[in-house]
């Protein structure tokens, strides 16, 4: 991963040049050979009783395709896996740049939700390589920007989002619902902080996401 210039602050006597530029470019390769990689898997449910109307919601991609619908049984509260779909971009970051996936969620069914919330599980770290940096704190490198409908969701680090619990989407005490055949549509931004350095070269992160309609 390139783009790492200035990493570290060279001395100002003459004889030191050639040593910071080796100090530099040895980062540079670390990273171009060891990335680091963000992902984000997501499980849709429902939670309505059986007596209600059924309320079945899918995600899908910007572009139409869809990842997963959750259970059409109104006495259902199973739901889904979703995996077809990145939420964190599933690729590298430079230090300092940002990644966003859009997802639409849609109400396919017959019934109102009047709550959708989203929770983030545990931010967890892994090595690509034996080589790997020794760096224990990528989750809160990594900053997460979440939006439904342009309103902000969540505004903190990964390692937040998977403290903080479930928060409200669409929250039904406002009057807000999605409706039979309507939609939400959610914005995920993933930014890597600028400020990583060699110890972070081939960490990846990984996190589950929830999300829960209810009528």
């Amino acid at each position: 991963m390139s783009g790492l210039n200035g990493t570290h602050r060279g001395y100002r006597h003459v004889a030191a040049g050639p040593i910071v530029a080796a100090a530099v470019g040895s980062i540079v390769l670390a990273f171009s050979l060891t990335p680091t990689f963000a992902a984000a898997s997501g499980y849709v449910q429902q939670l309505v009783p059986a007596t209600s109307a059924a309320v079945n919601i899918q995600e899908a991609a910007a572009d139409g395709s869809a990842a997963c619908s959750s259970s059409t049984l109104a006495s259902d509260t199973g739901g889904a896996s979703c995996s077809g779909i990145d939420l964190y971009g599933g690729k590298n970051l430079q230090p300092g740049k940002a990644s966003r996936t859009t997802v639409v969620f849609t109400n396919s069914g017959t019934g109102h939700a009047h709550s959708f919330t989203a929770a983030g599980g545990q931010c967890t770290q892994s090595a690509t390589g034996a080589n790997s940096g020794s760096a224990t704190d990528l989750c809160d490198k990594f900053h997460l920007l979440i939006s439904a409908e342009g309103a902000t969701v969540f505004d903190g680090t990964a390692a937040e989002f998977g403290r903080i619990g479930a928060l409200p989407v669409v929250d039904g005490a406002a009057n807000m619902t999605i409706p039979a055949g309507g939609s939400v549509t959610v914005t995920v931004t993933v930014t890597l902080s600028s400020d990583i350095d060699n110890s972070h070269a081939g960490l990846q992160i990984g996190q589950p996401i929830t999300w829960t309609f209810q009528n």
